[in-house]
């Protein structure tokens, strides 16, 4: 027993014993790198995968929207408007767009923001984001495809956000993804339909919105999974209820006709189009326009991406 302790202990202090945990001990912070770098590439394919149109299905589709002249806004005759935020003018885009096919899913969101492969209902809408969220998760979306964000987001130390801007001269020129301007969105949601419809089909006089849409009606007061109902004639999914979805402007009033349209960067107040799964169908329509707290996050508002074709 005394020889095998001396032959143990002679082991333990040989220069090759300690050269080797020596080396092992060099080597544990590349180990440790190496382990974290496997683990953030793992992170990235699974949010690369919730956007690829292989693995992510309709919700990582883009549908390619040209630019074009329109009437924004409601006739006088149009049931329920709002007389005050919906009178009609005409608006130019000049630059085409790509519009994502249904809001931002459950699953996309926390791929991109967590590197989650698999969530509760990812194939909902993601909601309970406020608009500062909804900018946020555009620039990391927009990192991840090596495109320059679309946003420059400024924090003070406690990681509040304190200031927006464009990456550009407007918010058309920028690269990468970002939130539709409002006219953008009221243009993809007409699909080119007369101006005088409410909707993209017509009116609803004989409920034809119920299948286009989830709303106080139909939905049984819950949200539901993406691309459930019949798309627009663009091939949009969900643009009338389910959720409402946060748009680039704050609330401005136009009366003469105009192109590009954008409102600044620094309103506390943001705009939400195209209705909820427990609003009234009044809320449904192209025209209806909501204004609210840029910092809210509610349980029945989400977002849909853009992004300037050039």
């Amino acid at each position: 027993m005394k020889k095998l302790l001396i032959a143990v202990c002679s082991l333990l202090v040989s220069p090759t014993f300690l050269r080797a945990q020596t080396l092992e001990s060099t080597n544990a912070p590349a180990l440790a790198a190496a382990a974290d770098f496997k683990a953030e590439q793992a992170k990235k394919q699974v949010a690369l995968d919730a956007w690829d149109e292989k693995t992510g299905g309709i919700a990582a589709q883009f549908i390619p929207i040209p630019a074009g002249t329109f009437t924004m806004g409601s006739p006088e005759t149009e049931k329920d408007r709002d007389g005050g935020t919906e009178t009609q003018h005409l608006v130019t885009l000049t630059h085409g767009f790509a519009m994502q096919a249904t809001p931002v899913t459950r699953q996309q969101y926390f791929a991109v923001m967590e590197g989650k492969s698999s969530v509760k209902n990812g194939d909902h809408p993601m909601t309970e984001i406020s608009w500062y969220d909804a900018i946020n998760y555009a620039n990391k979306l927009s990192a991840l495809k090596g495109l320059q964000p679309a946003y420059v987001i400024v924090k003070n130390e406690k990681e509040e956000i304190i200031k927006v801007t464009v990456n550009g001269s407007s918010i058309y020129a920028t690269q990468g993804y970002r939130l539709p301007t409002e006219a953008e969105w009221e243009y993809a949601a007409r699909a080119g339909t007369p101006s005088n419809w409410p909707y993209f089909f017509g009116s609803n006089a004989n409920g034809g919105l119920a299948d286009y849409a989830w709303y106080k009606a139909n939905s049984g007061r819950t949200i539901h999974p993406v691309a459930t109902k019949r798309p627009s004639p663009l091939r949009l999914y969900d643009m009338n209820g389910n959720v409402n979805q946060w748009v680039q402007d704050s609330l401005k009033f136009y009366t003469s006709a105009v192109s590009d349209p954008e409102s600044d960067t620094q309103s506390s107040y943001r705009i939400w189009r195209g209705g909820e799964y427990s609003s009234e169908d009044a809320k449904l329509r192209s025209a209806a326009r909501t204004a609210y707290d840029a910092q809210s996050a509610l349980d029945y508002v989400g977002v849909r991406l853009v992004r300037t074709l050039k």
